[in-house]
């Protein structure tokens, strides 16, 4: 499978267009990460059974959340550089730092790193709270 694979829908910010990946996506997704079930589970700040999930998600016995879908992409690199929430990127999110996401003012979801001393980004409009059904 190749990121052609990857079906358009899932690549697409989250509403009513956005489409679960299967288990065949998110497989691809994690290998071009270059991640195990272990180290993925890591890098999306999963805990306890982490893998466990991981696996699952790509047996297609549960469905991965679209923050963490989103995430995993990111560090894929499957997500458009020419979108404008991508252009002012510097660099990748490192892999050990945690972040929860966040609505932007032009209505991209991104992820920062938050805390009692860091200030919250510009961009920032709400806290990202998704409801899945």
């Amino acid at each position: 499978m190749s990121i052609n694979k990857i079906r358009p829908e899932c690549l697409l910010p989250y509403s009513t267009q956005w489409t679960v990946p299967n288990g065949q996506e998110v497989a691809e997704a994690l290998r071009l990460a270059g991640f195990s079930c272990n180290a993925a589970a890591n890098s999306l700040n999963l805990k306890k059974n982490g893998a466990r999930t991981i696996r699952k998600w790509v047996n297609n016995e549960s469905h991965i959340p679209y923050e963490l879908w989103f995430k995993l992409c990111d560090l894929a690199g499957l997500l458009d550089p020419d979108e404008p929430d991508k252009q002012e990127k510097k660099k990748p999110i490192p892999r050990d730092v945690s972040g929860v996401g966040y609505i932007t003012k032009e209505g991209f979801i991104r992820y920062c790193r938050t805390g009692i001393d860091i200030p919250l980004p510009d961009d920032f409009k709400e806290w990202d709270n998704p409801k899945f059904n």
